[in-house]
């Protein structure tokens, strides 16, 4: 037992190195995703990251002293299913059907090794359910393929490091961690009840994460000051070797020539790139933020040089340059060195009411905003809420309406009046083929509405003429084919 505790403490003293190492990592991804970072999601996750740190020690610590030890037991695989539990049954000889026989049963080293392959990975069918909401079948396939890769790692020899296995591939050992994964996949159900559900703390971060925070839009600049020191690294690199001159007689950040470069480089980053990708630097495109006007239109490449002139040119590089330019001499009494002193120190005392103003931002709720943004007309918003604001502009504008064409009167064309078809002699009338509706006019006889003149009293219709007496149907034209002849 004081081995296990022993390995348990080495992967604790370890996990500050390793949790430092997957913070950023973490961060990028989680603003990306989300906008901005859970304080209880980090907790679970990196509660995670320490179990696996743990679990991935007890499986190959401790390490033989020698890389090219012969281990006799652990050289050939034990691929025979449930051969621990045939060993237990076999050679512990207890009474297990009393509680002092069962106590006495888990202090041997068969039970002991079984039981403890169970608990290896008891927590990542936890972790899996809980913060990535894996089923139970899901679930058996992560657990057997964990444990696969922890004996392939003992067989291998630490995947070659040492000449021979230095511990067992076990079959069984399979077996009890898959088993293992899906107890703690078991008894994660009722305890998510009790714990807020990772789904709903994400969607509480993206609304948070409209507003980009002081630490994400630090993140963004601290990589965006990362790419400016690759391009700086890289122009000098070839510059000064295509020269001749070695590494160690390089100049300073010191000389006006550095700082020259330096400014290129800043200038390249911060505003060369932000112009022609529509306000993104290549650490806010990959953290999803745009520096655009205070209504979310896109910013003109002018607003952007006065941001971050002010910003990098001159509030983060004027100490440099007042270290470059300043007189050794001084100034009218005033040493050079106190000159640089005091530009540093109003450097600092600026960093330190941006931070102050942040702190306040972050209390009160609001955007944090530098002075920068507000002398060049410009802020950092998160692209969600740009995007949001562009479509609520555009769902305002009203629609386009038809022009109509301003023709003269002279000129317009004027509307072509039907003349009216005189009835024929037997449709008096002419209400053949047509669908007008008809109106009464008070007596039997009835008039369609579209023979009936606007306004006034409906007109009477003419009488008929009496048909012939030899024609029951009235008059026949000539050429009638069914007049009576």
């Amino acid at each position: 037992m004081s081995s296990y505790l022993a390995v348990i403490k080495s992967g604790f003293l370890a996990f500050p190195a390793i949790a430092l190492a997957c913070l950023v990592p973490y961060m990028v991804f989680e603003y990306r995703r989300y906008g901005s970072i859970p304080l209880w999601k980090t907790f679970v996750v990196f509660s995670f990251i320490l179990y696996a740190i743990c679990a991935y020690y007890l499986i190959i610590l401790p390490l033989p002293a020698d890389h090219t030890a012969y281990v006799a037991t652990a050289a050939t695989p034990q691929l025979v299913p449930f051969k621990e539990l045939h060993d237990v049954l076999a050679y512990v000889n207890v009474d297990w059907t009393t509680k002092r026989g069962l106590l006495s049963a888990l202090r041997t080293s068969y039970v002991y090794q079984i039981l403890f392959n169970v608990a290896l990975l008891m927590p990542l069918g936890a972790f899996a359910h809980y913060l990535f909401h894996r089923r139970w079948w899901q679930v058996i396939a992560l657990g057997f393929a964990v444990s696969l890769f922890f004996e392939l790692t003992q067989y291998s020899g630490l995947y070659g490091i040492y000449n021979h296995p230095y511990r067992l591939f076990d079959v069984d050992d399979l077996i009890c961690n898959t088993t293992g994964a899906l107890l703690g996949f078991q008894l994660a159900l009722p305890l998510c009840h009790l714990l807020p559900d990772i789904r709903e703390v994400n969607e509480r971060a993206t609304e948070r994460g409209m507003l980009p925070s002081f630490t994400r839009r630090l993140l963004a600049f601290c990589l965006d000051f990362l790419v400016v020191g690759i391009l700086v690294g890289v122009w000098a690199l070839v510059a000064y070797t295509r020269a001749g001159v070695a590494v160690e007689q390089m100049p300073s950040l010191s000389d006006v020539s550095s700082l020259l470069v330096l400014a290129a480089c800043v200038g390249v980053e911060f505003m060369l790139v932000p112009a022609v990708t529509g306000g993104q630097t290549l650490g806010q495109r990959l953290l999803r933020m745009r520096v655009v006007r205070t209504d979310g239109s896109r910013a003109p490449w002018y607003c952007l040089v006065g941001r971050y002139g002010l910003l990098v040119w001159f509030a983060l590089m004027g100490p440099l340059w007042v270290t470059a330019l300043a007189p050794s001499s001084g100034v009218e009494g005033v040493s050079g060195d106190d000159i640089v002193s005091l530009a540093w120190a109003l450097q600092m005392v600026w960093m330190g009411l941006v931070l102050l103003r942040a702190v306040a931002a972050r209390l009160s709720g609001h955007a944090f905003k530098l002075l920068c943004g507000t002398f060049s007309g410009t802020c950092v918003m998160s692209c969600a809420m740009v995007d949001e604001l562009r479509e609520g502009r555009q769902s305002q504008e009203p629609e386009p309406r038809a022009q109509v064409s301003q023709t003269p009167q002279s000129q317009a064309p004027r509307q072509q009046v039907q003349a009216p078809v005189a009835p024929a002699d037997d449709d008096p009338y002419g209400l053949r083929g047509r669908r007008a509706p008809y109106v009464g006019d008070g007596g039997a006889s009835a008039v369609p509405a579209a023979s009936r003149p606007s306004g006034g009293p409906v007109a009477a219709p003419p009488q008929a003429a009496p048909p012939a007496a030899d024609d029951a149907f009235g008059p026949r034209s000539a050429d009638d084919p069914y007049a009576k002849r």
